[in-house]
């Protein structure tokens, strides 16, 4: 976990030094999703599987890499409510770093296929009865982007999170996104 932490300082002094003359935007998305997957492992007491809704909202930094890949570096905020098989309810809440690569080959035909990396150093988990805990936690993915309008992409995603807790506590959730981006 300390080594994503590096990665993404390093993928900034990336961002920061390459030439600021090419091709550079800025967009702010929100989306919804569902969490049709997930585990709670807590250190060998208990072992949950979940499923339930998640809402976040992200915002990047684009610059061009190449003629057909882009870098967005940016954060994200998601919110998700959990419930198991004998309705425990618990919400998760986490808030960190995004990176995009997205693949813009295909722009002619509006279509945008893209890998996404999150690493969350504000992730806390709150049971429906009990104490919050708090930990970090890295997600990764990909998706498809589709042009909509000029600078309004639609897009979805599958995410397979994995954050870390206090208490040797665990989470993995594979999720489908689906939501709107603007770009400025």
């Amino acid at each position: 976990m300390k080594h994503i932490l590096k990665i993404f300082i390093l993928l900034i002094g990336f961002v920061l030094y390459f030439n600021a003359s090419s091709f550079a935007n800025i967009n702010i998305g929100a989306y919804g999703g569902y969490v049709f997957s997930g585990n709670i492992d807590d250190g060998g007491y208990g072992d949950y599987d979940f499923t339930g809704p998640q809402f976040g909202a992200k915002a990047n930094y684009n610059i061009q890499l190449s003629e057909s890949i882009d870098l967005g570096l940016g954060v994200f905020f998601q919110y998700s409510s959990y419930e198991d098989e004998e309705s425990y309810k618990f919400s998760r809440s986490a808030f960190g770093l995004d990176v995009n690569l997205i693949f813009s080959a295909y722009s002619e035909s509006g279509y945008y296929p893209y890998v996404r990396g999150t690493f969350s150093f504000y992730d806390k988990l709150e049971p429906e009865f009990g104490e919050e805990i708090s930990g970090k936690g890295f997600g990764i993915g990909g998706g498809i982007e589709f042009d909509i309008y000029p600078n309004l992409r639609l897009f979805g995603e599958l995410m397979y999170e994995m954050p870390s807790y206090d208490y040797d506590i665990e989470v993995t959730a594979i999720a489908i996104n689906v939501g709107i981006k603007f770009l400025i």
